[in-house]
């Protein structure tokens, strides 16, 4: 095994999931907590995780209880604010003193995925390294209908963006991604960081935006000229994710194995 690290980020508030007694990450997925699965399919290829988890009401033990001892001693649970968004907890990952920027692979994955394809994560993976180096991001999409967020081009063909619903842009048919993203860690880290100084200039509900959201990545990245590349593998009944319990329990009514 190459020394690849994957950062799961588990520290969002999970506010569309309603009142739940647990993280969402830790939510009942065909008999095991969604992260038990995610760290399944993941173990085979990566030597450690670094997992952004509460850091206002830490949840370390709760996290320990509920999986195996095994993957335990892969993971560096590290405190991350809910509501401070996604790109804040990668970086709070990547800016722990035992993170390795010069790992041979970093690979972000949110942690409300269940993966229902032997040897998916391998295939990607295998994918990722045919591309000898990552100048930025490299990311798997698939083609989908109502997007909730979609990845949008240039007339070069290169991705420009992303739009968000939440945001009000409401994509009929497009490009979106699968959680799941091989990055650039030195780049990534260095661009996060100068994004938040930056701040948000993107008005939501009439207010300015304060959480520093990975996917503003995609656009800062192509303004710098480091464009991420993409590759659309094959996705059918591979990946399902979910925000809400009821998404949850489809998971768990379906016929997928």
């Amino acid at each position: 095994m190459n020394h690849r690290i994957a950062i799961i980020p588990c520290a969002g508030r999970a506010s569309r999931m309603g009142d739940i007694k647990l993280p969402k990450a830790l939510s009942n997925i065909r008999g095991k907590p969604a992260l038990h699965h995610l760290l399944e399919s993941l173990d085979d290829y990566f030597s450690s995780y670094f997992i952004p988890i509460n850091g206002d009401d830490y949840e370390k033990e709760i996290f320990q209880k509920n999986l195996p001892s095994k993957f335990i001693k892969k993971i560096n649970f590290i405190k991350s604010i809910p509501g401070s968004g996604d790109g804040q907890a990668v970086l709070d990952a990547m800016s722990d003193k035992s993170f390795n920027k010069n790992a041979s692979q970093v690979f972000v994955c949110w942690g409300d995925i269940y993966i229902n394809k032997d040897n998916f994560i391998q295939s990607l993976i295998s994918e990722a390294e045919s591309h000898k180096t990552i100048e930025s991001m490299l990311i798997p999409l698939r083609k989908t209908i109502n997007p909730y967020v979609a990845y949008l081009f240039d007339d070069k063909k290169r991705i420009s963006r992303v739009a968000f619903t939440r945001r009000g842009e409401i994509i009929e048919k497009g490009l979106t991604d699968l959680s799941m993203f091989f990055i650039n860690p030195s780049l990534i880290y260095d661009s996060l960081f100068e994004l938040k100084k930056l701040g948000s200039n993107i008005k939501v509900n009439k207010e300015i935006e304060s959480e520093l959201n990975f996917l503003d990545l995609i656009e800062f990245l192509y303004k710098k000229n480091r464009p991420v590349t993409y590759f659309e593998p094959n996705t059918e009944e591979a990946i399902f994710s979910f925000n809400t319990l009821i998404e949850a329990e489809l998971i768990n009514k379906s016929q997928i194995k």
